[in-house]
């Protein structure tokens, strides 16, 4: 999916944060470079705070993102259409 959308942060939040609850780190730091470089080449922006503080508590190795809540009704990708 997310190479069809490779500038999508809801996407990309996602793929992060499920790197480092898999204790891959270094990666989820790494492809969050990767996302922020993607963003600046192609659009001249940043990542908003959606993905900042994620990416900050990662650095901080923030314990309560291990922490894994209840899935909001419609599921973690509502709204968005089965076909993508």
């Amino acid at each position: 999916m997310l190479h069809r959308r490779p500038l999508s942060e809801r996407f990309s939040g996602l793929l992060t944060l499920a790197l480092y609850r898999a204790d891959r780190g270094a990666e989820a730091l790494s492809f969050y470079l990767e996302y922020r470089r993607g963003l600046a080449e192609e659009l001249g922006a940043g990542p908003g705070l959606a993905l900042q503080d994620p990416h900050g508590r990662i650095l901080a190795q923030d314990p309560d993102l291990m922490v894994i809540t209840t899935v909001p009704s419609g599921g973690p990708l509502s709204g968005v259409p089965e076909s993508e």
